[in-house]
């Protein structure tokens, strides 16, 4: 299991992008409802509580709050890994 991290945006988009994923925010615990957790909405699931968002604002914040991108391009039993953190660097 190779767990990676990145900030460049092209390396974060195809990642994403291969998985089927769009970029989305899950609503903060914070007063008002407002979404403030950056994550990613994979189309196979259904249930998602992430709203959609660009790719325009997704960098913004995630330069805004200084993150880093990890990931895992493979999962243990060799294929396609969705597994992935964003977090301060």
């Amino acid at each position: 299991m190779d767990f990676r991290t990145t900030d460049d945006r092209e390396e974060i988009k195809s990642w994403i992008e291969d998985r089927n994923g769009i970029p989305g925010m899950e609503r903060g615990t914070g007063e008002n409802g407002i979404y403030t957790v950056l994550g990613i909405k994979f189309s196979w699931n259904k249930n998602d509580i992430l709203k959609e968002i660009s790719w325009k604002e997704f960098f913004d914040k995630f330069e805004k709050y200084n993150l880093v991108f990890g990931f895992q391009e493979k999962t243990i039993r060799g294929t396609r890994s969705r597994y992935y953190k964003i977090h301060n660097r």
